[in-house]
This record gives structure tokens, C-alpha cells and sequence, in this order.
């Protein structure tokens, strides 16, 4: 029998969003997330720095970097050919994204253009 109070809702469908960082930049472009929440980052098979930080906007317009509620940047570790789990909650309330590769105050420039792929929950 289950225990209703531990049950977990799991979301019925996924969707992908393709993001590019390109050669001799380290922020994409602003990527429109209203069809849903980050889940996933899914990383190149080469990819230049080891960490990706964010600018989020509420108007795609305005951007600012990604701050958790201890005044630490959002980062994650990440790799070539990984696919990095991120916390559902972190996008709560996030309507655009910008990924960079390393920090605001260490940017990562690709020495190539870089696919990123973005598992999004429906």
C-alpha cells in the first residue's frame, strides 16, 4: 500500500529547447521558457570552463544574474557530453533564461559554437 503523504507528482511530458553559446562569446542568447521548467541541461561534446551560471529576465528584455537565497550565484558543475540534473524549484518563477559558461566575474569564452540542449517539464 502506498502512503499517500510521500506520494510524488511526476510531470506527464517533456519537451527539448536547442540553446547556442557561440565561438568567442560565453552567454547565449535569451531563451523563452513559458513552455514550461528547466529539468535539464544537456552539454556538447566539447565545451570550454566547468561550471554554467544564469541571467534570468521577467520581460526578456531585462536580465540579471541568477543569485539563490543566500547571495551565492546559481552554478553548476558540468562537463562535455554530461547531462546535468537541476532543481525543478530553482525556475520557479523564471520566465527567460541566459546560460553562460563560467562566472559573472570569470566568463568562459567557447573556442567554438556550442549546442546546448534544455530538457524542459510541460
Amino acid at each position: 500500500m502506498t502512503n499517500p503523504s510521500l506520494a510524488v507528482a511526476v510531470p506527464a511530458a517533456q519537451g527539448t529547447v536547442s540553446v547556442a553559446i557561440l565561438n568567442g562569446n560565453s552567454l547565449s542568447g535569451p531563451i523563452d521558457l513559458a513552455g514550461g521548467r528547466l529539468a535539464r541541461i544537456v552539454l556538447p561534446s566539447a565545451l570550454d570552463g566547468t561550471t554554467v551560471t544564469f541571467r534570468t529576465s521577467y520581460d526578456g528584455a531585462t536580465f540579471g544574474n541568477l543569485y539563490d537565497e543566500s547571495g551565492n550565484e546559481v552554478a553548476y558543475i558540468v562537463a562535455a557530453s554530461r547531462s546535468v540534473r537541476v532543481p525543478l524549484v530553482d525556475w520557479l518563477g523564471v520566465a527567460w533564461l541566459e546560460i553562460r559558461t563560467g562566472t559573472s566575474g570569470a566568463p568562459v569564452v567557447q573556442s567554438a559554437d556550442r549546442a546546448l540542449t534544455l530538457v524542459m517539464v510541460l
